[in-house]
C-alpha cells in the first residue's frame, strides 16, 4: 500500500522489490494519478499497481484487515514553516503533500490510528517524517497500543527520518 502516492515513486520501489505482490497506490490528485499511472507504464509495472483516487484508506474499504504493508511519504512540514521552505520546493510541490498542519503530525496521526483496521497481525507500518518529529511519533505509535517493535530509523544522511513499526 502507498498512500499519497504523488508521482507514484514509492509505488514503483515496491513493485521492483515485490514482483509477486499487488501495489495499491492511492492519492487525492486526480493530476498526481495520471503522473502516477504514465509512470508505471513507462517502467513496465502497470499490471502490477493499482491505482486509485481518494484519500488516503478511503477507497481501499474492501481491503480491510488484508494489508502486508503500508507505506507512506505524507504532508509532515507544520503550516507555520510552509513560507520558509526552499523555492525548488514551495514553488513546485503541491501545498496538499506538504502541509501537516499545525504540529506537522497531522496525517501521520491519522496513519497511526486508522492503518490498524487495514493490516494483517505483523503487518508493516512504515512512513517517512521530518527531521526532529521521530520522538513524537514515536509515542503516537506507542500510544496507540496497536504497534510493536517500533524504530525510528535513518536517512542515508544519518537523521531519523522514518518511522517503522509492526502491527502486533
Amino acid at each position: 500500500m502507498d498512500l499519497g502516492t504523488g508521482s507514484g515513486a514509492i509505488s514503483l520501489g515496491l513493485a521492483d522489490s515485490f514482483t509477486q505482490a499487488t501495489i495499491h497506490a492511492v492519492d487525492t490528485s486526480s493530476k498526481a494519478l495520471t503522473v502516477a499511472t504514465e509512470n508505471a507504464i513507462n517502467e513496465g509495472f502497470s499490471s502490477q499497481i493499482e491505482f486509485y483516487q481518494g484519500s488516503w484508506w478511503t477507497p481501499l474499504q474492501h481491503l480491510k484487515g488484508q494489508v502486508c504493508g503500508m507505506v507512506s511519504n505524507p504532508p509532515y512540514i507544520p503550516t507555520s514553516l510552509l513560507s520558509q521552505l526552499q523555492p525548488e520546493v514551495k514553488d513546485h510541490e503541491p501545498i496538499l503533500a506538504l502541509d501537516g498542519g499545525n504540529d506537522g503530525l497531522e496525517a501521520i496521526t491519522y496513519l497511526i490510528n486508522t492503518s490498524p483496521d487495514y493490516l494483517v497481525s505483523g503487518g508493516i507500518f512504515l512512513v517517512e517524517m521530518m527531521a526532529g518529529q521521530g520522538e513524537e511519533v514515536r509515542q503516537l505509535l506507542e500510544a496507540s497500543g496497536c504497534y510493536q517493535a517500533i524504530e525510528i530509523l535513518p536517512d542515508l544522511g544519518g537523521i531519523g527520518r522514518f518511522a517503522l513499526a509492526y502491527l502486533g
